[in-house]
């Protein structure tokens, strides 16, 4: 009797621990950090310019990517976001600026970036909506860095980091071509401190 239940319990432990599908794929490396997904933004829109900058707080800017003709806004009126899509915290944030027919325009928040991007067709596009939300690709597990394509969309296996306790948390995702996201928690993978943090 004691082994059957023992093997009931191994049984159930299994069965319940959160495992990848086996039509997901993993997610490429070239997409493992902010600045290449970044770098592979392709909006559904042809844009006459547009720009992604990381601005520091208080600091310099710098240009992560653009495309179009530069020149093209010499003569509109540049007004710096406060915020933006994607915020470092302490440090600074991501925004995008573009020229929409004769006004330049900022994608700035999780919203105005789907407006920018539109149709969320591709893989890069995807990540990065996700990773407004703080969601993140995870290389060193499969629960963190797994991908499907499905005929509305994408589904995402990623991960959202805690810092008090730190730990790390795995979410299956699904994310439409508009950009609407539903994530769904597996649980926790990785528990550095088992207890209540301190403060």
């Amino acid at each position: 009797m004691k082994k059957y239940l023992f093997f009931l319990l191994v049984l159930c432990l299994f069965s319940c621990t959160p495992s990848v599908e086996k039509d997901f794929k993993k997610i490429p490396t070239e997409f493992d950090t902010l600045e290449n997904l970044i770098k592979h933004i392709n909006p559904s829109k042809k844009y006459i310019y547009w720009e992604c900058v990381y601005k520091e707080y208080e600091k310099t800017s710098k240009v992560i990517i653009s495309k179009g003709d530069s020149s093209s806004i010499r003569n509109l009126k540049y007004d710096v976001p406060r915020d933006g899509f994607i915020n470092k915290n302490w440090t600074g944030y991501y925004y995008i600026a573009y020229q929409d027919g004769k006004k330049l325009k900022y994608a700035y928040d999780t919203k105005s970036l789907q407006t920018f991007i539109g149709k969320i067709d591709n893989l890069a596009n995807a990540l990065l909506i996700a990773e407004t939300q703080n969601f993140s690709v995870d290389l060193k597990k499969k629960l963190g860095s797994s991908y499907k394509k499905t005929s509305n969309g994408f589904e995402l296996h990623l991960a959202k980091f805690h810092s008090c306790p730190t730990q790390t948390e795995a979410f299956k995702i699904s994310i439409d071509t508009l950009g609407n996201l539903e994530p769904k928690t597996l649980n926790y993978f990785y528990n550095v401190y088992k207890d209540v943090c301190a403060d």
